[in-house]
C-alpha cells in the first residue's frame, strides 16, 4: 500500500436508524472528519439521503443510496433511479450487499445498477464476498470471478471493492480471524494487479466493532463497518481505535 493510497471509513446503515439518530451520527461524522485523513462515507436509508446530503454539505463526508434502479426512468413504481439520486446531491452508490443476495438479487443485477450509477456520475461501492468461510484463504477464484464480470460489463471500475465474507455480516455474523481476511484481502489485491486494478481500494466489513477494529484496519484500506458505528458514540471509538494506525 503506496503512502499516496487513501484510506476510508464508513457505514451502510441499512432500516437501522431513524431519522434523529442518521442526522446525530453524520453531525458527528462531519466532526471528526475536520481532523482526520480518511475519506468518511455513509449509506443512509433512502428516504434521508437528500437530508443526509444537506447535513454534511460543505464537508468532506460522502453520502451514498443503498442501491439505485436499473431503469433509467418510466413507470417503476416504488423504485429510484440513478438520477434521482443525483439530483438530490448523493455522490455513490452501493451496490451487491450481501442482504440484497439473500433477498434474490443477483450478480447481473448488480452489475447493472452499477451501470446506471456510472451513466450519471455516481460513484460506485460494489459489495463482494464468499457465502461460507473458504478452506484455502489464499483461493480468491471466488471472488475475482465476480471482478471478471465487472470488467467485462462495466464502463468503468468502482470507487471502492467492499470485501465482505456473506458469514461475517449481521447480528449473529462470525468474527473473523484477522490471518484469514489478511490472506483473502493480501490474494485479492495479487488478482486485482492481474487485471489492471490495482487502483482500486478495498476495505473490510463484516463483524467489525471495538474488539477487532484496530486488529483489522491495517489490513485493507480502511472498514466498512456496520452497526458498531451507527451510533456517534460508536463511530468515535472507532475511529479512535483506528485512526493511529492511518498512513500519511
Amino acid at each position: 500500500m503506496t503512502s499516496e493510497r487513501r484510506r476510508f471509513i464508513g457505514s451502510n446503515l441499512k432500516m437501522a436508524n431513524d431519522r434523529e439518530s442518521t442526522m446525530a451520527l453524520l453531525e458527528a461524522a462531519v466532526e471528526l472528519a475536520t481532523r482526520d485523513a480518511r475519506q468518511f462515507f455513509f449509506f443512509p436509508s433512502m428516504i434521508f439521503v437528500s437530508e443526509a446530503v444537506q447535513r454534511v454539505a460543505g464537508s468532506p463526508v460522502f453520502i451514498g443510496s443503498q442501491g439505485c434502479s436499473v431503469h433509467r426512468s418510466g413507470a417503476y413504481t416504488g423504485e429510484v433511479s440513478a438520477q434521482m439520486i443525483r439530483d438530490v446531491g448523493a455522490q455513490a452508490v452501493m451496490v451487491g450487499h450481501y442482504e440484497r443476495v439473500v433477498a434474490g438479487e443477483s450478480l447481473d443485477l448488480f452489475v447493472a445498477q452499477a451501470a446506471r450509477a456510472h451513466e450519471v456520475g455516481l460513484r460506485v461501492l460494489f459489495c463482494l464476498g464468499e457465502r461460507e468461510q473458504a478452506r484455502n484463504p489464499d483461493a480468491v477464484s471466488d471472488l475475482l470471478s465476480d471482478v471478471a464480470v465487472l470488467q467485462r460489463r462495466l464502463p468503468d471500475a468502482p470507487w471502492v471493492l467492499a470485501y465482505e465474507p456473506h458469514w461475517a455480516i449481521g447480528e449473529h455474523g462470525t468474527r473473523p480471524e484477522s490471518a484469514y481476511v489478511s490472506a483473502r484481502l493480501s490474494a485479492l489485491r495479487t488478482g486485482l494487479r492481474e487485471v489492471g486494478w490495482e487502483h482500486v481500494p478495498v476495505v473490510y466489513g463484516g463483524s467489525v466493532d471495538s474488539g477487532n477494529a484496530e486488529e483489522l484496519d491495517p489490513l485493507a484500506d480502511g472498514l466498512f463497518v456496520g452497526r458498531s458505528a451507527w451510533s456517534p458514540a460508536g463511530l468515535r471509538e472507532i475511529c479512535t481505535l483506528t485512526q493511529a494506525k492511518e498512513r500519511t
